[in-house]
């Protein structure tokens, strides 16, 4: 035990490790009482409570060391856990409207497709864009632009179930894939269309900024081995939705 607490405790102190002190003083202690309690069986020393029990107190006092470092060392790794967690979702998130970001679309919907499929249920893509939002930003300035975009994320986010997956998916544009069919996610699409058009963001000299929204919709297939089909057919709906005179839903089934 001495040879592997000291061998630790050298590796650890080559390495600048902080941890390296606390294991030469957790051996320290453990050699110190335990020389006191030869000295005292030898007949050198004095009979005393902490001769006669050296062996013991320097075990104990080295495995409360021992302990103190391993709660550190685990506390350590908790934080350095919860960090990863948190870069992941801060790589998975949009900064702005705390939607997810297209990177996790892409690598979630994948994972959904298969469930569905297995589970034989529906799914639905949504792709959403603001109506002349450059105009606004032009108008009203990019902080005005920002909060219309945070506005609309809330309204999605609003509409969403639990399994559904929302996400900013560039600039003013937005998706989701809904756990319905083409029918049912008009439904929710035109509720959407119809809270935006509703909406009202106030400047600082109290003007009421309005915007609406365009949206297209694609029911997936159920034999499609990935969902880049019905993104495409989606944006086709939505490009039907911005020729008809936008604000409003337009649907394009296989």
């Amino acid at each position: 035990m001495m040879t592997v607490t000291l061998g630790v405790s050298i590796s650890l102190w080559r390495k600048r490790d902080p941890l390296a002190k606390y294991f030469f003083l957790g051996h320290a202690m453990f050699i110190i009482f335990n020389m006191l309690a030869v000295l005292y069986y030898k007949g050198i020393t004095e009979s005393n409570q902490i001769n006669s029990h050296g062996v013991g107190i320097g075990i104990v006092l080295e495995a409360l060391m021992m302990a103190f470092i391993l709660s550190y060392r685990i506390r350590t790794l908790e934080k350095i856990k919860s960090a990863q967690s948190e870069l992941k979702r801060l790589a998975d998130t949009d900064p702005l409207t705390k939607l997810y970001n297209r990177r996790y679309f892409d690598k979630a919907c994948s994972q959904l497709l298969a469930k569905s499929k297995t589970a034989k249920k529906e799914l639905s893509i949504v792709i959403a864009d603001l109506d002349f939002f450059k105009g606004i930003n032009d108008t009203y300035g990019h902080d005005i632009g920002d909060r219309v975009i945070i506005e609309f994320a809330n309204i999605l986010t609003k509409q969403q179930k639990v399994d559904d997956i929302a996400c900013r998916f560039g600039g003013e544009e937005f998706i989701l894939l809904l756990n319905c069919d083409a029918d049912n996610a008009k439904i929710i699409a035109q509720r959407i269309r119809s809270t935006a058009e509703k909406c009202i963001v106030k400047t600082e000299n109290n003007q009421e900024v309005r915007f609406t929204v365009s949206i297209g919709i694609n029911q997936v297939s159920q034999t499609a081995n990935n969902i880049k089909e019905s993104i495409s057919l989606a944006d086709q709906a939505l490009y039907k939705a911005k020729k008809q005179g936008r604000n409003c839903v337009v649907v394009i089934k296989e």
